[in-house]
């Protein structure tokens, strides 16, 4: 029998209870991440939660009660004593006081509704997210394909569109293209991994955009594959020595599975990658988030588009039956499909799979400021209220440094800043923490999240302009992959417009929805 946790929170900060040592499964994950939190508060260590992240944690608990409740918020008794917050503390996280007791402070929530944001004084801006509402309708299978039965994890398709991927990736002639456009979150990357799971005789290739996203791959099938999958290029930790143990497995033959930067397949994989082509044991060359070779190549990462020439050449290379090419993307335009049937489409046949939709899970607000110091504030406002976990993207690096500097300097402990100059280590270690609920909020640049699968993420802000609505939906994505609701939260200044067109000069769509609206909830 599953014990209400909200009772439980109770019992356990009157010291009537002791805090449990696992999270029930049965519980929403405000729950799991509150308890998670006081176990390490009472141990201490690098991710015990300081006076503002409990203020948080606190509130998304209470206001998902008072949404549960039908908007009363219940009365929560908390301790006084450090590192528990003050009565001000409280209130700077909407959290309202209405009693001092000798034991503690008996507290309410209060939901967001600022006035900045047109249309939050009828709908709060946290309620469905902080409530977990169900808003997510792909139309699930529930029964996989026999294949399937022996990946405990993989036993069922997320969606129809899903299904028809992975059976068509399956069934796809040798030296033929397929591109996989499917709704962020609906499982596209197991379309491109599970070919590697299946074959122990053969190699897939998967290209990805960032390092974070082939270290959460290798994690997602590190119970599949008994060898490391990420390879990365870095000169610290056991990065390097990992490298050569994989070229080497592939030169053998025995690596089954390798997730890689465009950068790395050019120049340290190509050698040992036409060994196994001549072998014909390079089964799948996959290319994740394949909108990018589109919109990148000429003079960022210019490797993005040196792929079309290696991999022509590896095909010619090649015995019959030739690898198969996968291209898999969340936002393929068709101006993209053209481009990537150019690029990629011969010897063909060439196929699209495609299965999108609008995303149902966020709620989109946005705002624009008059200056950086109102969008601090307005930025400071929505960390403090919106519900965990949360993403506060921004465009250059050392915005993320800044902003993370300044959540650590106002009391937040709980949060880590990860873009492209953040170390392997240091970003292997973020996304463990990350996934495991000891993370709270993550500063970042586009570098992090292309694919990055962490199911509850409640609340995404853009502290930028996006310069591409590609962008704005990929990272859009990262909330609500748990089919539940989450928010969107877009706050600009003026001179966004400028650092946009900087990144990409081609004229953007979102720019001008956001300068010829006063957006509130969309």
């Amino acid at each position: 029998m599953t014990i209400d946790p909200f009772l439980l929170l109770l019992r356990v900060l009157k010291s009537e209870e002791s805090i449990p040592k696992s999270n029930d499964p049965g519980w929403v994950s405000c729950y799991r991440r509150a308890f998670g939190a006081l176990r390490l508060l009472s141990g201490g260590g690098r991710y015990a939660p300081s006076t503002h992240d409990l203020a948080a944690l606190t509130r998304h608990v209470l206001r998902h009660e008072q949404e549960r409740q039908g908007g009363s918020s219940p009365v929560l008794t908390v301790p006084r004593v450090a590192p528990w917050p003050s009565a001000t503390v409280w209130q700077e996280f909407g959290i309202e006081v209405i009693n001092e007791l000798p034991g503690g402070l008996a507290v309410r929530s209060r939901a967001w509704s600022p006035s900045w944001l047109p249309g939050a004084e009828r709908v709060p801006v946290d309620s469905a997210a902080a409530a977990g509402v169900p808003r997510r309708d792909f139309g699930d299978v529930l029964t996989g394909d026999p294949f399937l039965d022996r990946f405990e994890s993989y036993r069922s398709y997320r969606c129809i569109g899903q299904r028809e991927a992975i059976r068509a990736v399956l069934t796809a002639p040798g030296g033929s293209t397929l591109a996989v456009n499917l709704p962020t979150g609906s499982g596209k990357s197991l379309a491109a991994y599970l070919p590697g799971l299946l074959d122990s005789t053969g190699l897939t290739v998967v290209v990805v955009p960032t390092t974070a996203l082939a270290i959460d791959q290798e994690r997602a099938v590190a119970s599949y594959v008994s060898h490391p999958t990420a390879f990365y290029s870095s000169s610290d930790g056991e990065a390097p020595e990992r490298n050569l143990e994989i070229i080497a497995r592939i030169r053998k033959g025995t690596q089954r599975l390798v997730f890689t930067s465009p950068e790395s397949l050019i120049h340290s994989l190509a050698a040992p990658l036409y060994v196994v082509a001549v072998q014909g044991l390079l089964k799948v060359l996959a290319i994740d988030e394949a909108h990018i070779v589109d919109q990148w190549g000429d003079e960022f990462r210019p490797e993005f588009q040196e792929i079309v020439g290696l991999r022509r050449d590896l095909l010619r290379t090649a015995p019959d039956p030739k690898p198969l090419t996968l291209l898999l993307s969340g936002t393929m335009t068709e101006s993209c499909v053209d481009t990537l049937e150019t690029l990629f489409g011969k010897p063909g046949p060439f196929a699209l799979i495609s299965a999108v939709q609008l995303r149902p899970e966020p709620s989109y607000w946005a705002t624009q400021c008059r200056d950086e110091g109102l969008r601090e504030a307005r930025v400071r406002e929505a960390v403090c209220r919106l519900p965990r976990p949360l993403i506060l993207y921004v465009s250059r690096v050392k915005y993320a440094n800044c902003w993370h500097s300044r959540l650590r300097e106002s009391g937040f402990r709980r949060v880590t800043a990860v873009t492209g100059g953040t170390s392997a280590s240091d970003r292997s270690e973020a996304l463990r923490a990350f996934q495991a609920d000891e993370l709270d909020i993550v500063v970042a640049t586009s570098a992090f999240g292309l694919g990055v699968d962490k199911a509850d993420v409640r609340a995404v802000i853009h502290a930028c302009l996006p310069e591409h609505l590609d962008r704005f939906y990929q990272e859009v994505g990262r909330g609500g992959r748990d089919g539940l609701a989450s928010v969107s939260l877009l706050v600009t200044v003026p001179s966004d417009r400028a650092t946009a067109r900087r990144l990409n000069p081609i004229p953007f769509v979102l720019a001008q929805v956001v300068a010829s609206c006063n957006l509130g909830c969309v």
